[in-house]
């Protein structure tokens, strides 16, 4: 292999070296990145990681929401066997017997059986973070291992997304061990700057983010809301297991109570979070009854335009046309 002058691994620091003409890598091959438009892509890590869901049966605006139905496969399984694309372990963290049977069953009929656990949580915890704490303990991973927290309500993403988001942890975690979170944001659209379902969020020159809430913020005080790009948050997030642990000790909070969002909690303690921008059609979320239908309309578009949706290839382009990293 060529090694490559200048250029390092954004997650070790260790030098690249030339693989082919589309390919680079560090010497040990744990890092191998793909070259696209002059652009460094990670494919594959060996960072110890895995996706972990949480999934509770009860809903207020959708009942028993994650075993609504889009096309063939309910919500919670459509949610799964795109989280699968990534190459990674999944976990899903329920609260439900009927979840855990329904995505079993799909597992079994997928042969992904050996790739997909479902942990049985309490159905009184508060948020999807204290529900993957419990599960992690159940699973008695290291305190080290990466978590990759994908809601159980968000059907559609690229997978190539997740493995950026973990290369962004790792690399401003090194530089300031206080950031203890990385998630997503996206520009809104239209009528999702002033919706509660779309969570917005403001950050700092660095990337850090400052305040998330259901009100557009910024307010537009001295210039016009059209001027503003109002950042959108989509409900990803990486951390690592012991933090996990700590966030489930911590108190709750003032912010996170008015707002209910289990986000606040980590900045009202003092702990930072990193965001990433993505760009283009983004994380398809499932909140209410219209989202189910538009989830449904999506399927239904994508099983009319390809000959067999269910081919995995097909099946991951479909899924890289959900955005991408923004790379300015």
């Amino acid at each position: 292999m060529n090694k490559l002058s200048g250029l390092v691994c954004p997650i070790t620091k260790q030098p690249l070296y030339q693989l082919d003409e589309t390919h680079v890598a560090t010497a040990d091959k744990t890092h191998v990145y793909l070259i696209e438009n002059g652009i460094f892509r990670l494919l594959s890590s060996k960072i110890n990681y895995r996706i972990v869901i949480p999934s509770r049966l009860a809903s207020t605006r959708l009942p028993n929401k994650p075993l609504a139905k889009i096309d063939d496969w309910n919500l919670i399984n459509t949610v799964v066997y795109s989280a699968l694309q990534t190459g990674l372990e999944v976990v899903v963290a329920t609260d439900a017997q009927e979840i855990e049977d329904s995505i079993n069953e799909f597992a079994t009929q997928q042969q992904v059986k050996d790739r997909v656990t479902v942990v049985q949580t309490d159905s009184a915890l508060e948020n999807g973070t204290e529900r993957i704490a419990q599960a992690i303990d159940k699973l008695a991973l290291d305190d080290d291992e990466i978590i990759v927290n994908v809601q159980g309500d968000e059907p559609f993403f690229n997978p190539q997304i997740i493995n950026d988001l973990v290369a962004h942890f790792v690399e401003v975690e090194a530089k300031d061990p206080s950031i203890k979170m990385a998630t997503i944001g996206q520009l809104a659209q239209g009528e999702e700057v002033t919706s509660p379902n779309a969570v917005k969020v403001v950050t700092d020159k660095y990337g850090l983010a400052l305040y998330f809430s259901r009100n557009p913020i910024p307010y537009p005080r001295s210039v016009d809301q059209n001027e503003i790009k109002y950042i959108k948050h989509a409900g990803v997030y990486v951390y690592r297991a012991k933090f996990v642990r700590e966030y489930k000790a911590l108190a709750m909070t003032p912010l996170a109570t008015a707002e209910s969002l289990e986000q606040l909690k980590v900045l009202e303690h003092g702990y930072k979070i990193a965001l990433m921008m993505i760009e283009g059609r983004g994380f398809v979320g499932v909140d209410t009854a219209e989202d189910l239908a538009q989830a449904q309309q999506i399927k239904a578009e994508y099983n009319r335009a390809t000959a067999n949706p269910l081919d995995e290839k097909n099946y991951k382009q479909f899924l890289a046309s959900f955005g991408r990293k923004y790379l300015g």
